[in-house]
């Protein structure tokens, strides 16, 4: 716990957030990195805005655990599956964290869903734009 709130103070210095699950995302990110066998949770409302009372729409999004080759093709895991409503077939957009829609998405394809992990065909040209987030 002190870790991620010592985190996310001087996350927050470096990046511009103003929702919590931003602040979060780049909190995290650095937690697990620190400590890899710690993936913290976000309870509550995870769109509010970091200084108010407005609560913003929800986006739905997973955090990619791998990247790696397969047959010459750039597979992902994805940091959810059956639980989290992931589909075979099922295509997401993936970007960088704290990126705007549309402007760096590279799509992906569900190729298997597990339980709690799904592997993904990047099915678009930008495979280099995908990070890990562990």
């Amino acid at each position: 716990m002190g870790h991620l709130l010592t985190t996310s103070v001087t996350s927050s210095r470096r990046v511009t957030v103003t929702r919590i699950c931003a602040l979060f995302q780049v909190a995290s990110a650095h937690v697990t990195a620190r400590y890899p066998n710690q993936h913290p949770i976000l309870e509550g409302a995870r769109d509010a805005l970091i200084f108010g009372t407005d609560h913003l729409e929800t986006p739905r999004y997973l955090g990619i655990r791998r990247i790696h080759k397969e047959s010459g093709t750039t597979m992902v895991e994805m940091d959810g599956g059956l639980v989290s409503g992931v589909t075979q077939g099922s295509t997401w957009a993936v970007r960088p964290v704290g990126a705007p829609p549309k402007v760096s998405d590279t799509l992906i394809r569900v190729k298997q869903v597990l339980p709690f992990v799904s592997h993904a065909k990047v099915a678009g040209t930008r495979a280099g734009d995908i990070k890990a987030e562990f």
